[in-house]
């Protein structure tokens, strides 16, 4: 452990009269080191670390020693190199910097947006000869972890230290001051990095959450009102040979083909034309999102008893490929499927087939 001591020695030039010299006694500085912290995971984290207070009479430039009977004095003969608040949050800096935890870190003046802000409080940081032996030096953090967005308080908690100084000498009093303080930064960053951790993860659940649930999807049950009598309309087709439209007449059976609801049979009827009768599959994903390999990409409510979804893939039509849409429209009486092409290179959906069915 390195504490860097600037000893400053000046002496008062010659006066005017006499020809005297006398020696001023300047104090030593001190400086606290940046503790090295463990390693641990990257965080995408932006910090920005405040040293907001100190208690009464941590204040001063000297270095603060607790005397018997709750007095207080400083070290004679030495002070901080630097206001202790400064000392403190650069230090504070300095060591989650070096962590290569965070992707920046700065101080309270830093020019650069944060997302966290690290607040601290310093309630102790002395050197305690209240005991009547060998000075113990203390120190106690107190600090909030908030988000800097919506500056929401994410913990708040105290550290605390002490450590015995090795001999009843100025340095080694700094000296433990030192040390202490390196416990106490390192136990205030393992539960900010942890709180951070938390806070990303669940910012990250929660994006999940609401895009899972913004995501259209399907019920096992959107298809029940489909089941029973058979349904009967038209279908209009567009003849690609002739450009126009043509229609026929068409009916359609829907039935259950698992219990679970997610599997249904189409017999799609055309009583005209019986030998272009067929049957089709429709299966609903478990998660809901697809419909026979087709991803849902709208659902909405069109009345309180009616259903609109549309599902939309990539595919081959008339030998060229492209995107094809089908509307479902589902109500009281009332069903519906559009068939919808978009070409390679085309701008527009282009309308291939319409099923309108009643019952």
């Amino acid at each position: 452990m390195r504490i860097a001591i600037i000893a400053v020695a000046a002496v008062l030039a010659a006066g005017c009269f006499g020809g005297l010299k006398k020696e001023v006694e300047q104090p030593l500085l001190y400086r606290i080191d940046a503790p090295k912290l463990a390693a641990g995971p990257a965080l995408a984290a932006d910090l920005k670390v405040v040293v907001s207070s100190l208690a009464p009479g941590l204040d001063e430039p000297g270095i603060a020693a607790r005397l018997p009977d709750q007095r207080l004095d400083h070290l004679a003969g030495a002070r901080w190199a630097e206001e202790l608040s400064a000392l403190l949050e650069s230090a504070f800096v300095e060591s989650f910097q070096d962590s290569g935890r965070l992707r920046s870190v700065q101080g309270d003046l830093g020019r650069f947006r944060a997302t966290h802000t690290l607040v601290i409080d310093v309630r102790r940081f002395e050197a305690d000869y209240s005991g009547g032996g060998l000075p113990v030096a203390q120190v106690a953090l107190s600090a909030t972890l908030g988000r800097a967005s919506d500056r929401r308080v994410l913990m708040s908690f105290t550290v605390s230290a002490s450590e015995a100084a090795a001999e009843n000498r100025q340095s080694s009093a700094v000296a433990a001051l030192n040390t202490a303080f390196n416990r106490a930064v390192a136990e205030a960053a393992g539960k900010s990095f942890d709180a951070i951790a938390a806070d990303l993860a669940s910012k990250v659940a929660e994006q999940g959450t609401a895009g899972r649930s913004s995501e259209p999807r399907l019920a096992a049950s959107d298809f029940e009102p489909l089941a029973g009598a058979p349904w009967n309309g038209t279908l209009t087709y567009r003849d690609y040979g002739t450009g126009g439209e043509a229609s026929i007449a068409s009916a359609l059976v829907v039935s259950k083909s698992r219990p679970d609801g997610r599997a249904w049979t189409f017999e799609y009827r055309y009583p005209r034309e019986p030998h272009a009768d067929t049957r089709d599959a429709y299966e609903i994903s478990g998660d809901g999102r697809m419909l026979n390999g087709e991803r849902v990409v709208e659902r909405s409510e069109l009345a309180p008893d009616t259903l609109s979804f549309v599902t939309q893939q990539a595919a081959v039509d008339d030998d060229r490929p492209a995107i094809v849409r089908h509307t479902y429209e589902i109500g009281p009486g009332r069903f519906s499927i559009r068939k919808e092409v978009q070409f390679e290179g085309a701008g527009e959906f282009l309308e291939r087939n319409r099923y309108v069915w009643t019952r």
